[in-house]
């Protein structure tokens, strides 16, 4: 927990040194590629962040879910099979049964 505490805070006082560093001084105005350089690097903080925060599923619960996805798969696929398969009859004989 205090890792997190410490390395929170050296990354606010990162934040906070890179944000003195990228202020304009007065009367001057950013140009475009510095803007664009400064939100470009701000995604990439922000990407690094979130990415931090993953909860990656363990090797099991990943082949556990996996399984159960194929299964509801293979399930759906034979339903909708069966009612095609049902349908089909469905027009064949009524077709028949007018037809004549």
């Amino acid at each position: 927990m205090a890792d997190e505490f410490n390395e929170n805070n050296e990354n606010n006082e990162i934040e906070e040194v890179r944000e003195e560093r990228r202020k304009p001084r007065k009367g001057e105005k950013q140009s475009f590629f510095q803007r664009f350089s400064d939100k470009c690097s701000r995604i990439f903080v922000d990407y690094r962040g979130e990415y931090k925060k993953i909860i990656w599923p363990s090797r099991e619960t990943l082949i556990k879910q996996t399984v159960a996805v194929l299964v509801v798969c293979a399930v759906i696929t034979v339903i909708i099979a069966g009612l095609d398969s049902v349908f089909s009859a469905g027009q064949s004989l009524l077709s028949n049964l007018f037809i004549k």
